[in-house]
């Protein structure tokens, strides 16, 4: 059955969330607030990295991919459904053969924005179709789902999906 469009709009709001998490975490850093800082960019880890799960369950739905590098780094850009939606993920997050891939090209001008303009759907629920559909929890996928600000210490993840997974890592100020 190929994928739902519910599924390409998800990871949509995953990689535009995964974007916003990582600006307010250059912001939050700049500004000194480190602790916020480490929350954003252990959110936008978590979320990256469940969209690669997910494009990895799809490999077989993909119309056609191609390698863009960007930044002189190489991306996966796999499109799906006639070019309608398509999705950039680092080489070495997926294993695709080299036969699969269409095109190799150098994108001197790529836009990374964080602005949602496809979609009115929240992250919540984007986040809970995924874990629904594919079993795919993102606080499992969190570095770390604690950090300690002072002496207290405070779940980072997203509550409606529970907090799951392993706290040994609970991500002091000193990893900064």
């Amino acid at each position: 059955m190929p994928p739902r469009e519910e599924t390409f709009d998800a990871l949509y709001n995953l990689n535009k969330h995964a974007k916003k998490y990582a600006e307010l975490g250059t912001k939050n850093y700049r500004k000194g607030k480190k602790t916020t800082a480490k929350a954003n960019s252990n959110k936008k880890k978590a979320l990256y990295a469940v969209k690669e799960r997910v494009l990895a369950e799809l490999l077989d739905a993909v119309d056609w991919i191609e390698i863009h590098e960007i930044d002189g780094r190489d991306f996966y850009c796999l499109y799906f459904q006639d070019g309608e939606w398509s999705f950039h993920t680092p080489v070495e997050n997926l294993d695709i053969t080299d036969d699969r891939v269409t095109t190799h090209e150098v994108l001197d001008e790529f836009e990374k924005t964080s602005e949602k303009d496809r979609s009115s759907n929240s992250l919540k629920a984007s986040l809970l179709y995924i874990e629904s559909e594919f079993g795919v929890n993102a606080n499992n996928h969190l570095p770390g789902q604690y950090l300690w600000y002072g002496s207290n210490r405070h779940f980072i993840g997203w509550k409606y999906l529970g907090e799951t997974g392993d706290d040994s890592d609970e991500g002091s100020l000193d990893d900064w």
